[in-house]
């Protein structure tokens, strides 16, 4: 039997939606950022979801666009299409929880998504991008409300090695950023087309070696870059980035990249390859 609310999440019923399976749960929450701060927040369970089982729950930017293209400007990841065929291959099923990202201002979306340690390169920053990101913000609302809520309402395993984190261009790049910052909650990082190149190597990697990666604590990271137009300027700092796991002790099994070279900066490519990237989380679960 279908709930209409689960906990403070109520079943999402708006029409037209194209939702084909599972279900998806909304909660209206006021963030405690400086902009835009009414969103809504959306836990997609899949087919079958029961009490009596538990879940992974991966975290996601942009919870707009995961499953419901009628909610989205640019389309939407398919989630529930893709976990679908993944239970059917012996996956384990898991949940997903969105946070929608601001409505209006590309320049909040990059204040709540980028690196608070490192400042964007001049050629990128100019008058738009000087003022003080605020993502720790996000993230402690994340780690310190949102995920005890989801723990507290929902049938999760809470630990680190079933809590990951995911997201696309400034989303993958605050994918990474979690997944490094806040090694004890996040067991998976799944960066698709990571923003790294918004920033000068040298300062990049100068807070990176200040992270003292050690495979031994971290989890696992998978990479994806494409290559045409604008995806370009993504494709060699994902490698970099990819390559320096790689000379610090990170193995096959740890860390992971695909590159598609055929592949725009879209949610097209990003839903494309959803499955192959969390198959490297789930083979382990």
């Amino acid at each position: 039997m279908i709930k209409k609310n689960i906990g403070p999440f109520k079943l999402y019923t708006k029409k037209p939606n194209d939702i084909r399976y599972g279900h998806l749960y909304t909660m209206d929450v006021v963030l405690p950022v400086p902009n835009c701060k009414h969103r809504t927040v959306r836990v997609y369970v899949p087919e079958g979801y029961s009490e009596d089982k538990k879940y992974p729950v991966l975290y996601m930017t942009d919870g707009q666009n995961i499953v419901d293209k009628y909610t989205t400007a640019f389309g939407a990841w398919d989630i529930d299409v893709h976990e679908k065929e993944l239970i059917e291959e012996g996956y384990h099923p898991f949940i997903v929880v969105g946070v929608d990202c601001p409505k209006v201002g590309h320049i909040y979306r990059v204040k709540e998504y980028t690196l608070q340690n490192v400042n964007i390169c001049r050629r990128y920053s100019g008058k738009r991008y000087g003022e003080q990101p605020y993502s720790d913000s996000l993230m402690d609302y994340i780690v310190n409300e949102l995920k005890p809520l989801i723990d507290k309402t929902f049938s999760t395993y809470p630990d680190k090695e079933h809590t990951a984190f995911g997201g696309s261009s400034m989303g993958g790049l605050a994918a990474w950023n979690y997944g490094t910052k806040r090694k004890d909650i996040f067991g998976f990082s799944l960066c698709f087309s990571p923003a790294f190149h918004l920033f000068e190597p040298k300062e990049l990697y100068e807070y990176v070696d200040s992270l003292n990666i050690n495979p031994e604590e971290f989890g696992k990271f998978y990479f994806y870059s494409g290559n045409v137009e604008f995806e370009h300027l993504f494709l060699q700092p994902t490698k970099d980035m990819y390559q320096y796991f790689i000379n610090h002790g990170f193995n096959k099994d740890q860390v992971e990249i695909c590159i598609d070279l055929k592949q725009t900066h879209c949610e097209a490519a990003w839903s494309e390859h959803f499955g192959e990237a969390m198959k490297f989380w789930l083979k382990d679960l």
